[in-house]
């Protein structure tokens, strides 16, 4: 079978959730598209287990056009109608969904794991369902900032007083929401600390707030277990968060030593695990989290230094089949 022959199918969100002109997915599929794969999408709500097959409602993807050339609001990507298909006939799955990492997310990991053995799927789906972003990142502590998982308000009322000041955030969190800075002595402290454990039923995580996040947090893209790309995020005025999501912007910023420590610390995990395509965030030196279900940065990084990413993780992936 040569790579032209090879079927591939995203397991996505909706298309039209998608911001197109920043989706690191959308660049993955016109990449596999305009090297004539057989490329193909599902939502991760169509994926059944019936007579012992995992089966989803899968559309095959017939025109991939440049977003920059399309009408406002126009949906980039055509495709036919869905068809109920086997998954074991793909030969690689991409699990692009964004999460929240809630239990529809678990289920689909224990689906798809099923299938392993048959197709190749990027991330590994147990590795991903084991290794959420804020929990696989503290296998290397000793390049985090301080801090805590729990549940416990004693406990985390004695890291913000060692500390002065923290940032909390939920432990199954993305793009920045519900992310607080706390300091000691603040009125707010209280309720803000029982918001979180009213709220979460799982542990949250406590970090010390590190000063110069001010200068921005850097998305690091690995690929395969190797540094690929990166940049920084940039507070917006008078935040702490720098996800894009929130208002951050994205700029160009120097790879150092400690960076590339960390990625090269990291790496040889990675590929174990079978964490293909990886972005881990990093703020002064100290890494953050290592984010496993659906990185992106690709979109950021090809705008500032007109380097696609995509190009590279198509490279490597095909080069293993």
């Amino acid at each position: 079978m040569t790579n032209k022959n090879l079927k591939v199918a995203f397991q996505m969100d909706a298309l039209e959730k998608l911001n197109f002109k920043g989706d690191s997915t959308y660049l993955f599929i016109m990449e596999a598209y305009n090297r004539g794969l057989e490329v193909y999408f599902y939502t991760p709500n169509t994926v059944s287990w019936v007579e012992e097959k995992v089966v989803a409602r899968v559309c095959k993807i017939n025109q991939v056009l440049d977003v920059n050339k399309v009408a406002e609001g126009e949906i980039p990507i055509k495709h036919n109608e869905s068809e109920l298909k086997n998954l074991e006939d793909f030969d690689i799955i991409f699990l692009r969904q964004d999460p929240p990492f809630d239990m529809a997310y678990i289920t689909s990991t224990f689906l798809l794991e099923k299938i392993m053995d048959k197709v190749k799927i990027v991330n590994n789906p147990a590795s991903v369902r084991n290794s959420p972003e804020k929990l696989l990142v503290t296998e290397f502590y000793k390049y985090m900032p301080k801090t805590i998982i729990t549940s416990d308000y004693d406990t985390i009322n004695q890291f913000l007083e060692e500390n002065g000041r923290v940032v909390i955030k939920p432990l199954y969190g993305n793009a920045g929401s519900d992310v607080f800075f706390l300091q000691k002595g603040d009125v707010n402290v209280k309720p803000i600390i029982q918001y979180f454990l009213h709220t979460f039923k799982e542990q949250v995580m406590v970090q010390e707030f590190l000063e110069n996040v001010k200068y921005g947090d850097k998305r690091i893209i690995l690929i395969d277990g190797e540094f690929a790309g990166g940049f920084a995020r940039i507070p917006a005025e008078g935040e702490i968060r720098s996800n894009l999501a929130v208002g951050g912007s994205a700029k160009e910023s120097a790879i150092t030593e400690r960076d590339m420590e960390i990625c090269k610390a990291i790496g040889s995990r990675l590929k174990e695990l079978g964490l293909f395509f990886v972005g881990i965030d990093v703020i002064d030196g100290y890494m953050t989290e290592i984010n496993v279900t659906s990185p992106t940065g690709v979109r950021s990084i090809l705008n500032m230094s007109g380097e696609d990413l995509s190009v590279k993780l198509w490279d490597k992936l095909l080069a293993s089949m």
